[in-house]
């Protein structure tokens, strides 16, 4: 059974979407809705899809997926209408801009007949997978302290990122990854209190500490780096027992460190875009439950709303 894809938006993740549906078997972009034809219409030719400027348009076309991959802050109009239209959807992170939207959005997709699934890629991406079974499984004892580090260039392929009022900066957009994933593995923090550099009116360099209780975690994240900068990870998680890693720096994905000693390796060898839209699609077809539901995603955004809150407060925040 041939599953069909509309990609609303193309800019830099809808391109992402499309090269990925292309590795999927039994997945096809179907359309590309984008009211730019000189983004929409080159996409859908190397995709091998129609293009449509208008979304209404696109409602009354027959396909399996929507998968909208706008800005932010224009995820609630545009996931909602797929949602009550009786579309399967997947909504690129985060899930919307603030919480009224993405109450908004987890309501429509409650009484909505179609499947819905949020694009937190971490929980599929190369060494994140394992390191979090690692710990689930107890390898490493109980878990005391998380590192994580994204830096990259500045996103100058679209403006809107450098808008607080449409992207919420540096923390809500590109933290907001390790973010979710440390809310995977550890669950919401007692608070949270984060402290950024802004440029231009715009948090682009962040840290963000999650205080809980017996552990902690620091994330920071970063837009500051120059155009030549390599986009960087690292994730660090030391437990009672051991520590574990995913290094973006090194040839290995993942390495454990415990009293037994020491193994390294790359337990996949896929890209996590790839991974996690493979999910969706099999879901879709085989009627399965996606694994990171808009539930999740509406709890990652109180997680760094909350954070970003911090930053303006110059204080911790409490969650709860």
């Amino acid at each position: 059974m041939e599953i069909t894809v509309a990609i609303v938006g193309a800019g830099f993740m809808g391109e992402t979407h499309a090269s990925s549906y292309a590795k999927i078997n039994g997945a096809r972009v179907k359309y590309v809705c984008d009211i730019d034809p000189e983004k929409g219409k080159p996409l859908a030719s190397s995709a091998g899809a129609d293009y449509l400027p208008d979304f209404d348009v696109l409602l009354g076309r027959e396909v399996d997926i929507v998968d909208v991959c706008l800005p932010t802050a224009l995820h609630r109009p545009f996931a909602v209408r797929a949602l009550e239209e009786g579309f399967n959807l997947f909504l690129e992170k985060p899930l919307a801009i603030d919480m009224d939207e993405g109450n908004a959005i987890c309501n429509a997709s409650r009484g909505a007949p179609g499947l819905s699934m949020v694009g937190h890629v971490l929980r599929f991406w190369p060494g994140f997978t394992e390191l979090r079974e690692r710990v689930a499984a107890g390898e490493l004892g109980e878990p005391r302290h998380v590192l994580a580090y994204r830096v990259g260039p500045p996103p100058a392929w679209a403006k809107w990122y450098m808008d607080m009022s449409k992207s919420n900066g540096v923390i809500f957009d590109l933290g907001i990854h390790d973010l979710d994933f440390v809310r995977w593995v550890m669950g919401t923090p007692r608070s949270v209190f984060a402290q950024v550099h802004d440029k231009d009116g715009v948090h682009a360099h962040g840290q963000v500490l999650l205080d809980y209780g017996l552990g902690e975690a620091l994330v920071e994240c970063s837009w500051l780096g120059s155009p030549s900068f390599p986009f960087t990870t690292y994730m660090e998680i030391a437990g009672t027992g051991g520590l574990a890693t995913v290094d973006g720096r090194a040839g290995n994905a993942f390495s454990i460190f415990t009293a037994d000693g020491s193994t390294s390796g790359d337990p996949f060898h896929e890209d996590g875009y790839v991974r996690e839209l493979r999910h969706f699609v099999d879901c879709v077809r085989d009627g399965g439950e996606p694994v990171v539901p808009m539930s999740e995603g509406l709890e990652t955004i109180k997680l760094s709303l909350s954070a970003v809150e911090s930053a303006g407060a110059g204080g911790p925040v409490k969650m709860g």
